[in-house]
């Protein structure tokens, strides 16, 4: 309905599917996707003369250079690509470099003026001019591409097979490559690719690439001839630098602010390399028997790298006078970044002279081959728990502080003292005082920090070598790295990453050097003043033997050969900036949240608002007691008075919303294209830089991949399962729950209807519920990869809502899982507004901190966030869509995903500690021993204080059944038997574990239950398909407490299952066409009804329990009902300790007089949640003697 006050649109119905979006106009001139589009420009060429270059070392033997035919100057020729917002990137083609990379110093700042220094931060390292990188011979790579191979090759010795047909054999062809790194071969070699002119060409794109949001870009050529730094064969290698607006920020210019809440702007540069191997001319037939010349086709190996180093704080946060050493540097370089390896599995130890042992070290395995395990000097990266440790944490959330990791890595690893180098990190500088503190007395540190190959992926070999045009999904992110309100994601289709701390720049201390200085406003390079992050293959990866090294074989150089001619490595650098400052936080994806303030709102005081008929509220209180409902700021948390609200919003979407896609959305079914395709593009932008969501779980035959699983919350007719989750391919099942009958038993035929244009085959399968989302419980057999929630969210009252995130948090994967929110909101373009009352459909539009706020209270954080859908009309709500997934770091309750929000303080420290000690044996964190009784205890505990709990059951063919079961608490120790909080426990590990093995054990089948209590596992059983159930107890009180469930639960399920009425004597019902009779019967006295000897399985629920009832009549029992071979009993056994005997072996030396056998089901076969070491099944059955 149009507000009075404010024409914008809202969805009618509690169902999701609704509501659009508005697309305030841009602040900057032209039209709003303009800061999407890129343009190139050359620059002026940089004439340098030849005679001002550092010589270069003539000591190689492989030395290509035509000395005599060196021209007097060499011209170099720069290019800029730029964005509107002022981004630009400064290309060159001596090395293909990047020399400058600005973004805009303040937030939402657009300068049209592209040459503004002083509005801008530099966020790469470099020279001050090109001329100035030229001269210097960039010894340390600053920006260049660096190749033939990347990285360091052992002594400089490359041996290339070469496969001889006549023989069917492989002989090696030996090249000596120059030693420029000690004694091994570094990044192409003494002049490599990084300290070549490449060939250049500006790429325009046309109006209708940037309609598509297509690039400029630049594309950099080298010819490498045959024998180019000693390596074979000729190359032609190709770099292509592409700058575009990224996926996160469609809308950057619109500039709504909304209380502190700014949108970080996000651009995206992306490289292509490619290299292919040169076909010579054929040889003349005298040559035919030669050894290979450069007229013969030869085999060489490539690897590119892009080795700019990154340093994202601000340019005047430098110091300008950073030569004295005595005192505290201002400039931290990169110590203050934080750095999160979310895309790294594992890492490649390395000798002490970086070359790497052959063996992988994946986190949370033993190495392979941990036998060979190399040692070494302290710094030689030497494999060890220290090591490891170090190195796995950088993959792990929060992500750490880079001063911490190398403090870690200079103490545990280096074995340097702490005290030195902690100052050598405060001082930028390996010079420190000595340690006996005197006066004028300084030593020197080796240097230290992180030069490491990580594993990105496991990968096979022909992933290398796509065929055709470009495939961006193969695409995996890396790398973090976090600055205050900037970050920057690399994502990359190389296997490896080598990441490089800037360690070696010590030697830019010297004053006097005169190739050491700095860009305009940066001081003299120090140690750890930029980060390396070069996505490339595994180092001193030519040579590997498979059979030995497998893993480290997946990571193996490429080798160009005439069957295999080409080569193809594609990295993107995503960067967000100009948000609100934050913290380092992160979120369970892995990357520090900038995209709200520095914490979320705490009190909605101060919040005003309106309703649709102009009311104004002065408080979020205000408004809430207005419709006579708790709001959340209260303690009481009755909300006995929501009821007439939640009838209000309930009989408005019943009235008004028919069951089509035009019916949930509120007439506006022609959005819902475009409503889709921006959330799969959300979806995209989620799974490459945080891990979620889009990524299939590996399968293989000997190791199935668990299922995956969503949810959609709201979900009317299935609009978003259908259009989005299940085209996905990436879950095996989609719960669908929606408070609407007649919506919800439509959905089936809306999502699988093949005859509808936008039909997905899909293998996804999909259950329903009918469920509001305050009554709304999370599943207890598995957890969710995803919950979506869209236009649903705001029919709930503050309380429930944050209840109801909650329970969605914990109902998400541990680790993985995130929780999407979809939903109108108000409070931009300068409104003052939190809140907009809709009094006719019962709800609410919150504006962003508001609905951060909630999420906030729920335990959960932001991982990502769109602040507003394009493309939707102009006079609606706008719609942001954010990614909440649970806390982590010190608002986070535990590492171990089972501690409850009531756990204390020091059990939550005392786990955590647990966190970071290792088993001895397997070298695993202790606290996954303790994970299982962890989350145990999450469901143990829940209702032991209940009077009644609930129980959901699935029975196959998607559809899930429940009721609730009344106990007596205390019941054992006040003579109630069979009932009570500490016997329940043992019923529930029984029924799940018929639950998962009901087609084999139940269905058919006639079930006697004895000793029933509660009568839950009689419940169960005809749930789950018995022919008939005879529920016994020998205590009258508790017979008439199981009759009362059984009937009860006759009731509730009387819709589903058909249940007829009981039966005259008020002791038979009927659940799902089974028979329960309900009846007294002590063990081994008189029969049941229909005989004791024909039974086909009896039921035993915690019965084993010598204090309150003796073993010997429930063997003799047993005894009667196991007369046939076929016949099983199923027992659930809660151990207890007693100082006469453990029952379990009396109960088994009791069952052997008797010929029974006991078995003890694996734990592998019992229920994944409810299972736990403490409570056991048992199978018995008859000794059929030969």
């Amino acid at each position: 309905p149009s507000v009075e006050e404010d024409d914008r649109k809202k969805p009618p119905m509690m169902t999701t599917n609704g509501a659009t979006n508005n697309n305030p106009t841009t602040k900057d001139n032209g039209d709003a996707s303009s800061s999407a589009r890129a343009c190139g420009v050359e620059l002026e060429p940089v004439v340098v003369n030849n005679s001002s270059s550092t010589s270069v070392p003539d000591d190689s033997p492989n030395d290509h250079i035509d000395s005599t035919a060196t021209p007097t100057t060499t011209t170099i020729r720069v290019f800029e690509l730029r964005l509107h917002d002022g981004v630009t990137v400064q290309l060159c083609s001596l090395g293909a470099a990047i020399t400058q990379f600005r973004v805009p110093t303040k937030p939402n700042h657009h300068s049209n003026n592209h040459n503004d220094d002083d509005e801008t931060d530099d966020i790469v390292l470099g020279y001050p001019s090109i001329a100035d990188l030229w001269s210097s011979q960039n010894p340390h790579y600053l920006g260049v591409m660096v190749g033939r191979v990347a990285n360091r090759i052992a002594h400089g010795r490359l041996e290339v097979p070469i496969p001889t047909t006549e023989t069917a054999t492989t002989t090696r062809e030996t090249c000596g490559l120059h030693r420029n790194n000690g004694p091994h071969h570094l990044h192409g070699g003494r002049v490599g690719f990084s300290r070549q002119l490449w060939e250049a060409e500006l790429i325009v794109p046309t109006d209708k690439d940037n309609h598509n949001n297509h690039a400029a870009a630049v594309q950099f050529t080298y010819h490498s001839p045959d024998g180019d730094d000693g390596y074979p064969g000729a190359v032609v290698v190709r770099a292509k630098y592409e700058l575009s607006s990224s996926s996160l920020g469609d809308n950057q210019n619109n500039n709504a602010n909304n209380n502190n809440h700014s949108l970080p702007r996000s651009v995206r540069l992306t490289l292509t390399l490619t290299a292919e191997l040169q076909q010579p001319p054929l040889a003349d037939d005298d040559n035919d028997n030669e050894t290979p010349t450069t007229t013969t086709c030869r085999r060489t190996p490539i690897n590119l790298a892009q080795h700019s180093y990154f340093n994202l704080a601000p340019n005047n946060n430098s110091n300008s006078n950073s030569n004295n050493t005595s005192t505290t540097t201002e400039d931290p370089g990169i110590l203050e970044h934080t750095l999160h390896l979310h895309g790294c599995i594992g890492y490649t130890p390395m000798d002490d002279t970086g070359i790497p042992t052959r063996h992988v070290v994946y986190f949370g395995d033993t190495p392979d081959n941990e036998d060979e395990e190399t040692t070494g000097s302290p710094t030689a990266g030497a494999t060890t728990t220290t090591t490891v440790d170090i190195m796995n944490r950088l993959t792990q959330s929060p992500p750490l502080l880079l001063r911490d990791a190398l403090q870690r890595y200079g103490e545990q690893h280096a074995a340097l003292p702490a005290a030195a180098v902690r100052q050598a990190l405060q001082r930028r500088s390996y010079t420190v005082d000595s340690e006996k503190n005197e006066t004028g007395n300084m030593t020197t540190l080796p240097p230290f920090g992180l030069d490491h190959n990580f594993v990105v992926r496991r990968q096979d070999r022909e992933d290398d070598h796509p065929k055709g045009t470009e495939n961006d999904h193969s695409l995996h992110p890396v790398a973090t790295l976090s600055h205050d309100d900037r970050r920057l994601t690399v994502s990359a289709t190389a296997p490896g990453v080598q990441v490089y701390t800037a360690n070696f720049l010590q030697g830019l201390e010297n004053a006097n050097d005169t190739h050491c200085t700095t860009k305009p406003r940066h001081a003299t390079y120090r140690p750890w003043q930029g980060i390396c992050l070069e996505t490339q293959h595994f180092p001193d990866s030519i040579h590997v033997d498979e059979q030995r090294h497998p893993e480290f074989a997946k990571g193996r150089c490429i080798l160009l050969t005439p069957q295999q001619p080409t080569y193809r490595h594609v990295v993107r650098y995503d960067l967000e900036y100009g948000g609100s400052t934050t913290t380092n936080s992160t979120s369970a994806g892995g990357t520090s949240n900038n995209n709200v303030a520095s914490s979320p709102p705490t009190s909605t005081a101060g919040w005003v608002g309106r309703d649709t008929e102009g009311r104004r509220y002065d408080s979020v209180d205000a408004m809430w007691e207005s419709q006579h409902v708790q709001s959340s700021s209260s303690n009481n948390e009755d909300n006995n008075n929501n009821t007439e609200w939640y009838q209000r919003g309930a009989q408005y979407y019943e009235d008004e919303c028919d069951a089509t896609l035009d019916g949930v959305l509120g007439g506006f079914a022609p959005l819902s294209p475009l409503d889709l395709q921006a959330s799969r593009r959300f979806c995209q932008a989620l799974q490459e830089q945080h891990g979620k969501v889009l990524r299939k779980n590996n399968d293989d035959s000997n190791n199935p991949a668990p299922k995956q699983y969503a949810c959609e919350m709201g979900a009317g007719i299935g609009r978003v399962t259908k259009g989005l989750l299940m085209p996905l391919q990436v879950f095996d099942q989609v719960d669908l729950v929606e408070p609407c009958q007649h919506l919800l038993t439509a959905a089936p035929d809306y999502i699988f209807a093949e005859d509808a244009d936008d039909f997905v085959s899909s293998s996804t399968t999909c259950r329903y519920y009918c469920s509001t989302l305050q009554d709304w419980q999370p599943p207890e057999r598995y957890s969710y990869t995803l919950i979506w929630i869209q236009w649903v969210f705001c029919y709930l009252t503050d309380t429930d809502a944050i209840a109801f995130l909650k329970r969605c948090r914990d109902a998400l994967e541990p680790s993985r899982g995130v929780i999407v929110l979809k939903e109108n909101s108000c409070g931009t373009d300068g409104e003052t507004d939190d809140f907009v009352l809709d009094l006719d459909d019962a709800s609410v539009t919150r504006s962003i901190r508001y609905l951060l706020y909630l999420a906030d209270q729920a335990g959960l954080e932001l991982v990502h966030m769109e602040r507003e859908q394009a493309d939707l009309p102009k006079d609606n709500f706008p719609v942001p869509t954010m990614a909440l997934a649970p806390k982590t770091g010190n608002d986070a309750n535990s590492n171990i995903t089972g501690l409850s929000n009531q756990t204390s303080p020091a059990a939550r420290a005392f786990f955590a500690a647990l966190d970071s000690k290792k088993d001895d044996k397997s070298g695993k964190p202790k606290s996954k021993f303790i994970q299982k009784k962890i989350n145990t205890l999450g469901w143990r505990n829940r209702f032991s204080q209940d009077d009644q709990y609930p129980v959901s059951l699935s029975m196959g063919n998607a559809k899930v059944v429940g009721f609730t079961v009344q106990q007596v608490q205390r019941g054992e120790l006040e003579g109630t038997y069979g009932t009570g909080a500490t016997v329940w426990p043992a019923s529930m590990v029984l029924i799940k574990y018929l639950e998962r093995h009901a087609d084999r054990l139940l269905r058919g089948k006639r079930a006697v239950d004895l000793g029933a209590g509660t009568g839950v596992t009689s419940i169960a059983a005809a749930c789950f398909g018995a022919r008939q159930v005879i529920c016994t107890d020998g205590e009258e009180a508790v017979v008439r407490l199981a009759r009362d469930n059984v009937a009860a639960a006759c009731q509730s399920l009387m819709t589903a299952s058909q249940t007829s009425s009981p039966s005259e004597d008020g002791n038979t019902f009927s659940i799902f066409n089974c028979p329960i009779v309900v009846e007294k019967y002590w063990w081994g006295v008189g029969t049941v009804t229909g005989g004791n000897d024909n039974c086909d399985i009896v039921l035993v629920s915690d019965c084993v329990l010598p204090k309150l009832y003796p073993i010997a009549p429930l063997v003799d029992a047993l005894d009667q009902f196991l007369q046939s071979p076929q016949a099983l009993a199923v027992l659930s056994y809660e151990h207890r300790w007693y100082p006469e005997y453990d029952p379990r072996d009396e109960f088994r030396r009791l069952a052997a007089i008797k010929s029974l056998g006991v078995e003890t089901v694996p734990m592998e076969e019992q229920d994944e949640v409810y299972s736990t070491d403490d409570i056991e099944i048992w199978l018995v059955r008859r000794v059929v003697k030969n």
